[in-house]
C-alpha cells in the first residue's frame, strides 16, 4: 500500500507508535484519518511512501482541509505561542523545516520504499530535528523507540 505523509505527520506517528503500544484511536471529531494509517504503519501494512508540505493522506477526509488547506484556527493563547493563527502555517514552516534538516529522507513528490526511509532515519535522525516538530513529551525517546516498533512490524517473523 502507498501513502503520502507530511513530514511532521510521519513523525508523530512513530512518536504516538510508542506512546500507544502501537494501537492507534480510529475517532476524530473532524473526519481525519490519522489513527488508520497510524494503524497500518503500526501493522507495516503501508510499502511505499511519499512525503509532501500539502494535504496528505491522513487527512484528505478532514472537514478541515478546503481546497487542499488545512482551515484550521489555533486559539489565541497557542497561535501567540507559536507565531501563526493558522495551522496550515505553522504546519507549512515545521516541514519545510523537517525536509531540509533531512532531504534524504523528506524530499517531497518522491515515491520510496517505507524500508529505505526506516534505514536512512535509523542512520540520520537526530534529536535536533525531531524537536523541530510539535512539543511533546520525551519526543526524541517515543520517536526513536517508534521507529524500532515500525521496522519490526515490516520484518518477517
Amino acid at each position: 500500500m502507498h501513502a503520502v505523509f507530511k513530514p511532521h505527520h510521519f513523525l508523530d506517528f512513530l512518536y504516538e507508535m510508542a506512546e500507544n503500544n502501537g494501537v492507534f484511536d480510529t475517532f476524530s471529531p473532524y473526519g481525519h484519518v490519522m489513527g488508520t494509517y497510524g494503524n497500518l504503519l503500526s501493522a507495516g501494512k503501508i510499502d511505499t511512501v511519499t512525503f509532501t508540505p500539502g494535504a496528505d493522506s491522513a487527512c484528505a477526509p478532514c472537514r478541515k482541509l478546503k481546497d487542499g488547506i488545512c482551515t484550521d484556527i489555533f486559539p489565541p493563547e497557542v497561535a501567540a505561542r507559536y507565531g501563526d493563527d493558522r495551522k496550515y502555517d505553522y504546519n507549512l514552516r515545521l516541514d519545510m523545516a523537517i525536509m531540509q534538516a533531512l532531504p534524504c529522507v523528506f524530499s517531497f513528490d518522491l515515491e520510496r520504499s517505507i524500508d529505505e526511509v526506516y534505514a536512512l532515519l535509523r542512520e540520520k535522525l537526530t534529536p535536533e530535528i525531531i524537536l523541530l516538530n510539535w512539543p511533546r513529551e520525551n519526543r526524541p525517546e517515543l520517536t526513536f523507540r517508534g521507529l524500532e516498533m515500525a521496522i519490526r512490524a515490516r520484518t518477517p517473523e
